[in-house]
């Protein structure tokens, strides 16, 4: 779910370094791997995506891309294996319970049943709001030292609900007197404010079809 912002990185690609990307958290089929796997063809950029699910990862890997590499791992272990500078990181990871009647919805009842199952025994790694966001920042904390001079850190289903124009069901869920109203929410709830803190300045939106719940950041 969210807006899939993702293709920004083709309007901004002589504004960065020509650094590696880092995709945490893959599609499959039609989606964001497929569009950065198709993006560093016919360049020297390498690409990385992380994800939990050992057959989507197996997928990737047996397609023999060059410099490509699909990482099997839930913790931040991951970032043994990639090399920067990192120029352009995609947040789209641990799931998160959007602010509209989406958890009366069976497809999230079992959503969270099935987050719950894999991971009886560690209520951190629950579907929670609190835990999505716990997520993304020590992501986000440990690629940081990798970033190149000119990155982007994008982050899906990501808003202010202030700030928020075509996603009028999510704006409306919160009391504009609220503080909700105006922090950050959803995946990149805590990291953002963590690379605001670091120097990095949020992107104005771009106009663009369908949702805006995304936010992308830079450190220039």
């Amino acid at each position: 779910m969210g807006a899939s912002a993702y293709d920004i990185i083709e309007i901004f690609k002589d504004k960065i370094d020509p650094g590696s990307i880092v995709e945490i958290g893959s599609s499959r089929g039609e989606g964001s791997t497929n569009f950065f796997i198709d993006f560093i063809k016919g360049t020297d950029q390498k690409f990385y995506t992380v994800d939990i699910r050992s057959e989507v990862i197996e997928h990737y890997n047996n397609k023999k891309i060059k410099n490509f590499l699909a990482i099997c791992e839930e913790t931040s272990q991951f970032i043994e294996l990639v090399n920067g500078p990192v120029s352009f990181v995609y947040m789209d990871s641990f799931d998160y319970i959007p602010p509209d009647d989406s958890i009366e919805h069976e497809w999230m009842q079992q959503m969270i049943a099935d987050y719950k199952a894999r991971n009886a025994d560690d209520p951190s790694k629950w579907l929670t709001n609190e835990n999505s966001a716990k997520h993304h920042l020590e992501r986000t904390e440990v690629l940081l030292p990798l970033m190149s001079d000119r990155a982007i850190f994008l982050f899906d289903d990501t808003f202010m609900p202030s700030q928020l124009h075509h996603v009028g069901w999510f704006k409306n869920a919160y009391d504009p007197n609220s503080e909700a109203y105006t922090s950050w929410q959803g995946k990149g709830a805590t990291a953002v404010p963590f690379l605001i803190k670091n120097g990095w300045k949020v992107l104005p939106r771009i106009e663009r079809p369908g949702r805006d719940d995304y936010v992308a950041l830079v450190n220039f």
